[in-house]
């Protein structure tokens, strides 16, 4: 044990303030990574003066280093990961929530542990930023790492899914009710925090593979600190340790566990929990291992079945492990289930659930099964959110359901925000569009945003348009309500990326706008964009290269793909040109006519690359010069009988409805499966 962890007042929090000095920058030296564990690629290698964080005590702020460089400013809360009578016997084991104050940080966690300092950060353009320790032979240096930027680092293995019910499971209501008294149900789950004492267990090969008790206890503090980051962000929900070293086995020979059998472990987890800690002392229970993926009973907190979740993997370690696996375990435990769409990979078979399968391929939240899908995968691995559907089911269990009965309820003294997701719009097949709302809160916290598709159809592979199915993906919230579709860095690098694909077909799209106020508090709103399929793209033809002349006349010439017509009526477009690849645009003609031909001309200030976008002054469709979209396949592959003009590059290297809002919490289900899931890790 590091002594000074043991004699760290919480004062600490107050301590950095521009206060760099506490981290240096290191040169990066070769270092050993874990057999099993791909290298973080891109990082920012630092030492920490451990010795003189007890000293900085008195500033209101602290420093926290950035990977590229520089430091973003958060204040700092005391948070309630142990029980107050475990935390009494680890005094060296010390939680945070932090704010940011300077517009880098959202929200995020910190923890101080016998094996170091670490922080987990939501960033306000939707990454994820990580300071975590890494051990140079005896020396403890820390690396400031994005997700983004070392996403094969979190690459997992492949796994299968079982399910068993313990019952005939119930019906669900669908996700998106259209009876007012469905959407009306006053749960307010963002006023209230509930928690739940959880008991976590570890295997001795689990406790073997840290090396020590101490360090495997250290590192479920740290799961559960970084799970609360996203339960209480999205469902007003914190996870209490009450379990201490006691339930973490050292002999693998003699533990009361078979770490290799997850049907077992939820059998024995039972037994061991009610022996050790006695029945009425805990409210969910889990058991970490190395081996046979994971296993949990859904909506089970606070009954019979309690205890019945495990999860195993070969290398039990690292971001993936805890939100991919676990947090992905305890969410069926709370009560939700699958939402991904895809058909390939472990998204095959049973493994989907229709009525909550609302993303595109393996989705992304952590409900889905990212990077598990071959090239159903929208990416590589889960990212640290919770989809509206799983939280509208969690909160049903947990408000309406037995989930209700354990909880220990405490006001937020916060009311949930509000979401406006604007009006309902009519935009021709196989064009670009913006999505754009408001958010408010009342108590004044920084809100965050995120779109999502609401729409669970046909199940689909990745980027197929079968006219009723998830096609657009979920990102992580951001500080801003406005998304392009596809994303602006698609369309100027001329890529396309999974989930990030155009409509072809004539059908609707469901969205939804998740506003999350950072302090357990979400509120939605839903619009509606149909789409018509007129034959071919909105699309413009000329000027046909980004390198574009500084004061020049141009002829600017665009596809109006019938949509001067009904049902999408537009008469006129405005012209604007972008010079640093859609970030800000300079309006240049507005509400000429949408004939196809405009003459601009073009400031004085271009930089050597600049790109012109006609958009419909009184909708959210647009072309994007110099660009050719990602369009969506069809089941046979072809393309909805749509044509589209494309762009030759050059070698230059009805408006309605919507509105309105709810908390999001209002719109809850009916009931929830009472089954268990199975994965089979790949790695043994």
């Amino acid at each position: 044990m590091n002594p000074l962890w043991a004699i760290l007042p919480l004062a600490w929090v107050n301590s950095t303030h521009a206060n760099p000095a506490l981290w240096q920058d290191i040169q990066a030296r070769n270092t050993t990574e874990t057999a099993n564990v791909t290298p973080l690629q891109h990082y920012r290698l630092l030492a920490l003066d451990e010795a003189q964080l007890p000293a900085q005590a008195t500033l209101p702020t602290l420093s926290l280093p950035l990977p590229d460089g520089g430091f973003a400013q958060v204040t700092a809360t005391p948070s309630e990961v142990l029980a107050p009578d475990i935390a009494a016997q680890h005094p060296d084991i010390q939680t945070w929530k932090v704010r940011g104050t300077d517009g880098k940080v959202i929200s995020g966690v910190l923890d101080i542990t016998p094996q170091g300092f670490h922080a987990m950060l939501d960033m306000a353009n939707g990454d994820t930023l990580f300071i975590d320790p890494h051990t140079n032979g005896t020396t403890r240096q820390y690396r400031s790492f994005r997700k983004s930027a070392n996403l094969e680092a979190f690459r997992r293995g492949d796994w299968s899914c079982t399910k068993t019910a313990h019952s005939t499971p119930p019906s669900f209501a669908p996700i998106r009710p259209t009876g007012t008294a469905a959407r009306t149900v006053a749960a307010k789950a963002g006023e209230t925090l509930h928690s739940y004492r959880i008991a976590m267990a570890a295997t001795g090969e689990y406790t073997a593979f840290y090396g020590s008790q101490s360090a495997a206890y250290s590192a479920i503090v740290t799961t559960i600190n970084r799970i609360n980051q996203i339960y209480e962000r999205d469902l007003a929900i914190r996870l209490v340790l009450v379990s201490g070293t006691n339930l973490v086995y050292r002999d693998a020979t003699t533990d009361p566990y078979s770490n290799h059998n997850p049907a077992l472990l939820l059998e024995e987890n039972t037994a061991v929990l009610d022996k050790v800690l006695g029945n009425a002392s805990y409210d969910i229970g889990h058991v970490l291992a190395t081996d046979g993926g994971g296993l949990a009973s859904v909506a089970t907190v606070c009954g019979a079945y309690k205890a019945e979740g495990a999860t195993g993997l070969t290398e039990p370690e690292g971001e993936s492990f805890i939100v991919d696996y676990v947090s992905h375990e305890i969410g069926h435990q709370l009560g939700a289930t699958h939402t991904f769409n895809g058909t390939l990979g472990a998204c095959s078979g049973s493994n989907r659930e229709r009525l909550t399968a609302y993303e595109s391929g393996s989705g992304s939240s952590i409900m889905a099964y990212t990077g598990l899908c071959n090239s159903d995968n929208l990416q590589v691995d889960s990212d640290g959110m919770m989809h509206s559907a799983s939280i509208q089911q969690i909160q049903d269990y947990l408000h309406n359901g037995s989930g209700a009965s354990c909880a220990a309820k405490t006001s937020l003294k916060n009311s949930n925000p509000t979401a406006n997701a604007g009006a309902n719009y009519t935009i021709p097949a196989g064009t670009p569009f913006v999505l754009n709302g408001t958010g408010a809160d009342v108590n004044g916290n920084t809100l965050s945003y995120s779109w999502e598709q609401v729409d669970a159809g046909t199940a689909a592979n990745v980027n197929v348009d079968l006219g009723n199915n998830a096609l657009i993906r979920a990102h992580l919230p951001t500080a801003t309500p406005l998304r392009t579709i596809p994303q602006l860095s698609d369309l100027t690098g001329r890529v396309q990326s999974a989930g990030e694909v155009l409509p072809v077909t004539t059908r609707t799209l469901n969205f939804r706008l998740l506003v999350r106020d950072g302090v357990g508090g979400t509120g939605y709103d839903d619009m509606h964009i149909n789409v018509q399929n007129t034959g071919s793209a909105f699309s413009v033809t000329a000027p046909t290269t980004t390198a574009l002349a500084a004061g020049s006349v141009q002829n600017v010439a665009w596809n109006v793909a019938g949509t001067t017509q009904l049902p999408i009526n537009c008469s006129a477009v405005d012209i604007a040109a972008t010079t640093d690849n859609g970030a800000t645009f300079t309006t240049l003609l507005s509400n000429t006519p949408n004939d196809g031909n405009a003459a601009i001309t073009l400031p004085s200030n271009l930089g050597t690359k600049t790109y012109v976008r006609v958009k419909c002054s009184d909708n959210i469709f647009f072309a994007l010069s110099a660009t050719n979209p990602a369009q969506a396949r069809t089941a046979n592959g072809g393309s909805a009988n749509l044509t589209v003009t494309p762009n030759t590059f050059s070698s230059d290297s009805s408006s309605s409805g919507g509105g309105g809002s709810i908390p999001l919490e209002w719109g809850l289900l009916a009931g929830v499966y009472a089954l268990f899931r199975l994965r089979k890790g790949a790695a043994s």
